[in-house]
């Protein structure tokens, strides 16, 4: 057992630190943040006080579970201080971003032991080309006359490209499909300078996927289905414009 001589939130912090490093080490490139948060962070642990942390990583899977629970048995055993640990996803992290109670005291009141934006990064790429194979879904059921599956792809690819621009500014994910919107007019609009007509386009597309998904008495034609393709495109040029420079062949 190690840091006999430190004391309690001094061993407790070691701890969480020793944590950190070995799950860089285990996890690598999937590993986004580790904070520690709770009354350690905070400077008022006492000797029954448990090292809280928040670890996120790209995807939450059973060998990122296995692993991280390892880790936190090994350090635990060597510090003798019991770790409660929290295992989430980048996702799920951004989604609850917005008036989550706990990732506000997270973000205000923890301590980030480890930070790696490469992950974000590359989910961002994974949406960006998860956005164009469902328009290129869309543009098939297009070509066989089956208008309201293309919408409502197209319109998926939409939302991706807009949850890819939002996720990139490093900000929550809305709960909502018009919250999106809102938060990409926000972001890029109000503050980036793209074009305000966009916003109307957005909700225009919002509007017609919500139609071809959930009513039965819609009969979508060709023109609104093109009318959602064209705004697809242009939400991709921005975002590849803005994301990656330039716009993928």
């Amino acid at each position: 057992m190690v840091g006999l001589f430190m004391n309690v939130i001094e061993r407790k912090a070691e701890c969480a630190k020793e944590f950190a490093e070995l799950l860089v080490q285990k996890l690598g490139g999937r590993l986004v943040k580790v904070v520690l948060f709770g009354s350690v962070a905070k400077g008022f642990a006492d000797a029954s006080s448990d090292v809280d942390v928040l670890v996120v990583v790209d995807r939450v899977s059973d060998d990122v579970r296995s692993a991280v629970a390892e880790v936190a048995f090994d350090v635990s055993v060597r510090f003798g201080e019991p770790i409660e640990y929290i295992v989430m996803g980048l996702e799920e992290y951004r989604a609850k971003s917005l008036g989550n109670p706990f990732i506000y005291e997270v973000e205000h009141f923890g301590r980030v032991l480890y930070h790696d934006p490469k992950p974000e990064e590359e989910m961002v790429k994974k949406l960006l080309r998860l956005a164009d194979e469902y328009y290129s879904y869309a543009v098939k059921c297009a070509q066989q006359l089956m208008y309201r599956p293309a919408i409502d792809l197209s319109q998926n690819a939409v939302e991706l490209l807009l949850k890819a621009l939002i996720l990139a500014k490093g900000e929550a994910l809305p709960k909502s499909h018009g919250g999106y919107i809102h938060k990409f007019g926000e972001l890029y609009v109000l503050q980036g300078g793209v074009d305000r007509a966009i916003i109307t386009k957005l909700c225009k597309a919002l509007k017609l996927g919500n139609k071809a998904r959930y009513d039965p008495e819609y009969e979508p034609v060709e023109a609104e289905v093109n009318e959602v393709f064209q705004t697809y495109r242009e939400l991709r040029e921005i975002a590849h414009k803005i994301l990656m420079k330039k716009p993928s062949n």
